[in-house]
C-alpha cells in the first residue's frame, strides 16, 4: 500500500495513494471555486492535527462516520465538505481516504465503504511490512 505524507510534525497525516492517484489530496486541492475557503479550512485542520493531534479539534470539526466496531471511519467537517479518514498506527495519526460534498444528513455510504476497504488493506500492509511512503515532494 502506498501512503503519501500530506503533513508531518509531531504526528504524520497521510493519504492513501492508489496507482499514483491520491484522492484525498486531489479533493483538497481541486474543486469548485465556491468551496475554496472550505478546502483551505481542511488544510488548516490537517496541519493542526499534524502538530497537535486530533485532541486539538472539537467535535464540530470531526466525528465518526460509521458505527462499525472493528473498522471505524471518521470525517473531517468544513462547511459542506467531508474528508474521510481512519486512525493509523505507529507515528501515523490519520490516513485520509476520499472526500465528498455533503448532500444529506447521513455520511456518504460509498465513501465510508471505500474508507473501510482502504483501512483493511492498510492493516494488512502494516502487518506484512508492506507500506511504501511517498513524500509530498515526490509528486
Amino acid at each position: 500500500m502506498e501512503l503519501k505524507v500530506l503533513f508531518a510534525d509531531q504526528f504524520t497525516v497521510a493519504a492513501a495513494s492508489i496507482g499514483g492517484v491520491c484522492e484525498a489530496e486531489a479533493f483538497i486541492a481541486d474543486g469548485e471555486s465556491s468551496y475554496e475557503s472550505s478546502r483551505e479550512g481542511l488544510v488548516v485542520l490537517l496541519d493542526r492535527v499534524a502538530s497537535s493531534g486530533l485532541q486539538a479539534l472539537s467535535s464540530k470539526h470531526y466525528h465518526k462516520a460509521n458505527t462499525n466496531d472493528r473498522y471505524t471511519v471518521y470525517e473531517f467537517i468544513k462547511g459542506d465538505l467531508r474528508l474521510f479518514f481512519f486512525k493509523g498506527s505507529g507515528g501515523v495519526l490519520i490516513v485520509c481516504t476520499t472526500g465528498v460534498i455533503k448532500k444529506g444528513q447521513r455520511a456518504d455510504k460509498r465513501a465510508v465503504s471505500e474508507a473501510v476497504e482502504l483501512q483493511k488493506n492498510y492493516l494488512m500492509a502494516v502487518q506484512n511490512g508492506n507500506i511504501k511512503w511517498i513524500d509530498a515532494e515526490e509528486s
